[in-house]
């Protein structure tokens, strides 16, 4: 008996030293890739319904998926979910759908599917759709879409301005009641289904990207790989699980960025943050020249209403200060304040239109000036209204956002040195936007322009025109050797030049109302920082056209579905890319060119002391592939021999002790 307890334990012994050598299935360490947000209460936000009220919009990208991928940065759509499109006639849109795409459910993602998502949005009244007219289903996986007129980007608008959300097992019954209530003109019954869709919470949420969602904390949103995902060569490789962190500030991203503890990031960061990263190994910082901010000025005073008055307030404002205390290493101040890049100057604006601008160069003395011509009077270091009144400005900044709140803390140092009163005040950034900017409760304020849409000067102008709508402000303006311009009336015509001369007269319109009507005043442009650690993934190579996606969560997922994005340690044999690589796809519909486009800029690489998140779920961490090193197999090998002879030697002695 005792001979047999020997033996057993010298092989159990052998075991559990193989045990301790050999990578067991849960020893290759799931891949966890990090990254952020700016919304809070993440257990309280919802991603089944888009029109419904707390739609988390940064998981979509990664939980749904896209009928075409986009490239940025030279306006083409990309074959994706639809493998091919044509315009058969100058309205109509014909798309073919790949088959084999399937809901997590394992519902097929089929026409039906899109033309309800479609037809819902499009009398939802969203941008992007208005000017469908009707889509026709002509098989489970060819769709026909007709339109009333046929803007520039009605490519990007249908294939990748949204990604595909509204499963029909869900949404179809909504959409068909749409249709009756369009039919028989029945305005009540389309207000009654449109109102159940705002109040409708689908059973469960069903993915279709190569995420889905699992667990949800008021800090950190989890997703799981989607194993219905329908590429199943990216799926394999990319990351096992994306940790959405909810930053609330700049402050906590930094501090998260530089402890290694997040992956990806697309935020401001002060030159001390920056220059922290320089020399190190493990980060890269690739800056993409796009959006910037601008001075708004709430046109319902009657003072701001002045050009004269928003003119000398930009003479005494210089942009290059302003901009370098919104971070230097971010921001360069733009040299026309016309609401285009250096580059889409060259390439839209000819010579003529050029040298009507006017640069607005810093010079307080010629301020005063106009003012004084206006009936201002400065009395004792401090400027009184014509009617007599101290001059006071409320001047506002979201608190959150330190770079733009370090801007306007400048404008109104600059101001106060002038002579003008200033109430300046910084506010939460929730409140900046839902209050003080909505209900304007501003003298002065900061916010975007530019494009975060596709690279064309529409898109650069939109961003003003459509504020001034929403907020009730008047957008027709005189301009000096051209006369009266209505900028609401020329961007629409604009959505729908098809020529590209016809373009370039309506940006030229629109640059000089923007230059020489002073409805905002332009000062920067943002050189917008993706950040990426390269501890535990790999990212797409620098001058990858997938860095000018600048919506970080829609960068995220389609990287991954380039195949881009792996842990550390996986290297499969073939690209991990989508099929098919060929595009059968119409040329795009936009008609720039992107050869005077500037290159992304490598920045830093980078390295810092480690911390943790803490994060109410426990996850693993992300270490790579499970392939056995050399040293690994030679271990193992020895083990085994070890353990061989062990046995052997006891099974030995055991005989010979029964043979005496």
């Amino acid at each position: 008996m005792g001979r047999r307890s020997t033996l057993l334990a010298l092989a159990l012994l052998a075991t559990v030293a193989l045990s301790l050598l050999l990578p067991l299935p849960l020893a290759h360490a799931k891949s966890v890739l990090r990254t952020y947000t700016f919304s809070s209460y993440l257990n309280k936000l919802q991603v089944s319904n888009p029109v419904a009220p707390n739609f988390f919009w940064d998981a979509t990208p990664l939980i749904y998926d896209y009928l075409a991928l986009y490239d940025y940065l030279h306006n083409k759509p990309i074959p994706h979910i639809a493998y091919k499109w044509k315009w058969i006639n100058s309205t109509a849109l014909e798309i073919w759908i790949r088959k084999g795409v399937r809901w997590s459910d394992g519902t097929p993602f089929t026409a039906w599917d899109a033309w309800a998502q479609f037809v819902i949005i499009h009398y939802w009244g969203w941008f992007e759709y208005r000017d469908i007219k009707w889509v026709k289903v002509l098989s489970n996986y060819t769709l026909l879409i007709n339109f009333k007129r046929r803007n520039i980007f009605e490519e990007f608008f249908v294939l990748n301005a949204f990604p595909m959300w509204m499963p029909c097992k869900y949404w179809c019954h909504f959409a068909k009641e749409i249709v009756r209530a369009v039919n028989e003109g029945n305005r009540t019954l389309l207000s009654k289904v449109l109102n159940e869709i705002y109040n409708y919470k689908p059973p469960k949420v069903l993915a279709l990207g190569p995420y889905k969602p699992v667990v949800a904390t008021a800090t950190v949103y989890v997703l799981e790989k989607n194993p219905m995902y329908w590429n199943k060569t990216v799926l394999k490789y990319a990351p096992d699980e994306i940790q959405i962190l909810s930053a609330r500030s700049n402050d906590i991203l930094w501090m998260w960025m530089k402890g290694g503890s997040i992956d990806y990031a697309n935020i401001v960061m002060p030159p001390s943050v920056e220059e922290a990263f320089k020399g190190l190994s493990w980060v890269r910082i690739i800056k993409i020249p796009q959006c910037g901010f601008a001075i708004y000025f709430n046109l319902q005073n009657k003072w701001l209403r002045l050009y004269k008055v928003r003119e000398a307030i930009a003479l005494l404002l210089n942009r290059t200060d302003i901009a370098y205390a919104a971070y230097r290493n971010i921001y360069t101040p733009v040299k026309i304040p016309d609401a285009l890049y250096s580059w889409m100057r060259k390439q839209w604006l000819n010579s003529s239109v050029i040298a009507m601008e006017l640069p607005y160069k810093y010079n307080p003395k010629k301020a005063a000036e106009i003012l004084e011509s206006l009936g201002f009077r400065k009395i004792n270091g401090k400027w009184y209204t014509p009617d007599g009144k101290p001059w006071v400005l409320r001047v506002r900044a979201p608190s959150g956002w330190t770079d733009w709140a370090s801007a306007m803390e400048a404008v109104a140092m600059a101001l106060r040195k002038f002579g003008i009163t200033v109430d300046y005040r910084e506010v939460e950034t929730g409140s900046y936007f839902s209050v003080v900017w909505n209900q304007k409760q501003f003298d002065i304020a900061i916010n975007w322009w530019g494009c975060w849409h596709i690279r064309h000067p529409y898109w650069s102008f939109w961003q003003w025109v459509n504020r001034f709508e929403n907020l009730g402000f008047p957008t027709t303006f005189y301009v000096p050797g051209v006369g009266k311009v209505n900028a609401s009336k020329v961007l629409n015509e604009l959505l729908y030049a098809r020529s590209l001369a016809e373009q370039k007269r309506l940006v030229a319109l629109l640059a000089l109302v923007t230059d020489r009507a002073l409805p905002i005043y332009v000062i920067a442009v943002k050189n917008i920082p993706q950040w990426v650690s390269l501890k535990h993934f790999t990212w797409p190579p620098p001058n990858s056209w997938v860095w000018w996606i600048t919506w970080h969560t829609k960068f995220l997922a389609t990287a991954i579905d380039l195949g881009l994005v792996r842990p550390r340690g996986i290297s499969p044999s073939t690209s991990a890319s989508y099929a098919p690589t060929t595009s059968t796809s119409t040329s795009s519909s936009t008609s720039t060119s992107s050869s005077a486009s500037p290159s992304p800029a490598v920045v830093t690489r980078t390295s810092v002391v480690s911390s943790t998140v803490t994060v109410t779920r426990t996850v693993a961490t992300a270490r790579g592939g499970s392939a056995l090193s050399i040293w690994e197999a030679a271990a193992i090998g020895v083990a085994i021999i070890v353990a061989g002879i062990a046995i052997g030697f006891a099974a030995r002695r055991a005989r010979a002790s029964g043979s005496h």
